[in-house]
């Protein structure tokens, strides 16, 4: 019996399939998800896994000073964001806090919501799309991140975090 075909260099399917470009979570086009969970693998870099707390609410750790979010925008044009931080160790982290799209700060308001937990709200604004790219990256960074030993010292988590969030 002969070995099955894994692929064919002449076949025109196979040569679409193998030069397409990964496709983005559906969730990530700006302008009709109604909003991500950080519950699942986040389209980005530096991030940590997923958790959940007492409450059942999933929520991931910047796993640093940093993190990135790709999101595609098809149309040069505001995009109003909002996200939910859920813990973090430090006050100083919230404050901290800025996030940008590619080069472009975005103004953020912070309120907290009837858990405690820090709702941001900002505008990415159109001048950051008017390349048009396959993906933009949207950018989180605070001052420091710090082992969760500072909360709790009995903690043998090795990580440095910066802060916990639950959806954008």
């Amino acid at each position: 019996m002969a070995p099955s075909r894994l692929w064919d260099w002449q076949d025109v399917q196979f040569l679409r399939q193998a030069n397409r470009e990964p496709e983005l979570r559906a969730g990530l086009r700006m302008g009709w998800w109604p909003r991500f969970e950080f519950n699942d693998r986040i389209p980005g870099q530096g991030w940590s896994y997923c958790e959940r707390n007492p409450f059942g609410e999933s929520f991931t750790w910047m796993a640093g000073r940093r993190a990135t979010f790709y999101l595609e925008v098809r149309r040069p044009t505001d995009v109003a964001i909002s996200f939910r931080v859920l813990d973090w160790l430090t006050p100083a982290a919230l404050d901290s806090l800025a996030v940008s799209i590619g080069d472009t700060p975005v103004a953020l308001t912070r309120t907290f919501d009837e858990h405690g937990a820090a709702v941001y709200s900002g505008v990415l604004p159109a001048e950051a799309f008017a390349e048009p790219l396959r993906y933009y990256v949207l950018s989180f960074t605070i001052d420091q991140a710090h082992s969760p030993r500072l909360k709790d010292p009995e903690s043998t988590d090795p990580r440095q975090l910066g802060l916990a969030l639950d959806w954008l």
